[in-house]
């Protein structure tokens, strides 16, 4: 039958199409009126709902709630139960080919706050994506175990939170940027992060702090609290903090706050404590042109104590303030195996020096066949100290770091990575300066040493052993390049 002009109907009924002025179809309201006993297939409009039955249920297909209480506009059920998990599945998303937009879009008008999606199993709640973006997963659909939030400011991941739902009590917490202080971390950057002067504390079960670290200030950093922090690795240290008659002849046991360095030089040097120098100060000065100032661990004049060696992955840290750069004043700083002053570089070990362009520059060198390591940026400051640290990853792995003024607080540059001529025999300790005119000082506020205190290692040619492979290495700067350059001499 044909309605609407249609001369050739397809169906049993065929109905023309609309018109500006009338409908396809109009069901007339039955005002709220229902049929009693429907049929399988019957549709009416009662006004409020436009049912339709499908043999079973009358279902409003205009309503959000359908027979049984289940919430959705549609609702997806199999005929049978399915024991082949994985087959079957109720909803199928393939793409046959490249495409450009999303698989599977849910677009919410933000005029109510429904969840864009909720996973459930047995009506208890596992996984929801609320209406402003927060991820969260459920214990027996009632403890929250895992949420992830939004700054609503700045649409950056706010924190990755792992709390307890009935109290509120944050367990652990990730790059979270509220004003709670919590544990953070800062994945993009690698650092552990912070409120600027605030308190992460560590507790027991029983709530007693174990470890508390507080930010005072820009400049002097964190403090670390616990009742007591043990370093498993042996460490040498010097402060200058001691005030002692000036050395100016070669020496063995004669520098340092109990003469733990011994001295040479070639001409005239002077080895002091700087008088009334705050934090304690130690002083290399050529009191000559043309004179070298050697201070290293001797066990006699001329004799080096080589106690550093890089099997067992020795980090140093030293904090160093030259008072003049230029092509006539060179200095040495780190680890060698040198015991007499000289105005070249020595022949084997990891330190820094005056690199090209008068900036801070990473050396290893073994034999007199050096690999530089250029601080990019890094100016050597002759009004305030550098701080400097060479980190020993592995034999095949030198990380220097330096901060060219630390005044405005300790922001580590990493200058790049050595993997090559790194010196594997005993070292050392390595201050040397060296100038064409007299005057010139290298002041030392402190040189600090840690290294692994393993068994002893044989440092014959070609030695191995399982720290090569077996030290674990941070890979989170794998990504960034640095360049070395092979070089014999700066001119």
């Amino acid at each position: 039958m044909s309605i609407g002009n249609n001369p050739t109907p397809t169906a049993l009924i065929d109905i023309g199409s609309a018109t500006s002025n009338n409908a396809q179809l109009r069901l007339r309201s039955s005002s709220g009126v229902n049929p009693s006993t429907p049929n399988n297939g019957d549709l009416w409009w009662n006004g409020n709902s436009l049912f339709f039955n499908n043999g079973t249920n009358s279902v409003d297909l205009l309503d959000f709630y359908k027979s049984g209480g289940s919430s959705g506009f549609v609702q997806l059920s199999p005929n049978t139960a399915q024991t082949d998990v994985g087959s079957d599945p109720l909803i199928n998303l393939q793409a046959n080919g490249n495409i450009a937009s999303s698989v599977l879009q849910v677009d919410e008008n933000g005029l109510g706050n429904p969840n864009l999606l909720s996973l459930s199993v047995s009506s208890l709640p596992r996984f929801r994506i609320t209406n402003d973006g927060k991820l969260e997963s459920y214990i027996n659909g009632v403890s929250q175990a895992f949420s992830i939030s939004y700054n609503t400011s700045t649409l950056v991941p706010a924190g990755i939170v792992i709390s307890n739902s009935s109290t509120g009590e944050i367990i652990n917490a990730i790059d979270l940027s509220d004003s709670k202080i919590r544990n953070a971390v800062n994945i993009g950057n690698n650092n552990i992060q912070m409120a600027d002067n605030g308190t992460v504390s560590i507790v027991n079960s029983s709530g007693n702090q174990v470890l508390q670290v507080s930010d005072i200030s820009v400049n002097f950093g964190g403090v670390v609290e616990s009742g007591e922090v043990v370093s498993r690795n042996s460490y040498f240290g010097e402060e200058f903090s001691r005030d002692r008659a000036n050395v100016v002849a070669d020496a063995v046991y004669a520098w340092g706050d109990y003469q733990q360095f011994a001295v040479d030089e070639n001409v005239n040097c002077v080895f002091s404590t700087v008088d009334d120098a705050v934090n304690g100060i130690g002083r290399v000065s050529v009191a000559a042109a043309g004179s070298s100032c050697l201070a290293y661990h001797g066990s006699g004049v001329g004799d080096p104590q080589l106690q550093f060696n890089m099997y067992n992955l020795p980090l140093v840290i030293m904090k160093v303030r030259p008072s003049a750069v230029g092509t006539g004043q060179n200095f040495w700083v780190g680890l060698s195996t040198q015991a007499f002053a000289t105005d070249s570089p020595p022949l084997n070990g990891v330190y820094f020096i005056r690199g090209p362009s008068n900036v801070w520059t990473g050396v290893t060198t073994s034999g007199g066949t050096s690999t530089y390591t250029s601080c990019s940026g890094q100016a050597i400051s002759t009004s305030q100290f550098a701080l400097l640290k060479i980190e020993t990853r592995s034999v095949t792995e030198v990380r220097f770091y330096v901060d060219a003024n630390v005044s405005d607080g300790v922001q580590w540059f990493e200058c790049g990575v050595s993997s090559t001529n790194i010196f594997t025999g005993n070292m050392t300790s390595l201050i040397m300066s060296s100038s064409t005119t007299a005057g010139f000082n290298l002041d030392i506020d402190y040189y600090r040493i840690w290294q692994d205190d393993s068994l002893y290692q044989d440092t014959t040619e070609g030695h191995t052993n399982e720290k090569d492979t077996g030290n674990k290495k941070d890979s989170s700067m794998d990504n960034l390049e640095f360049v070395t350059e092979e070089i014999t001499q700066f001119e």
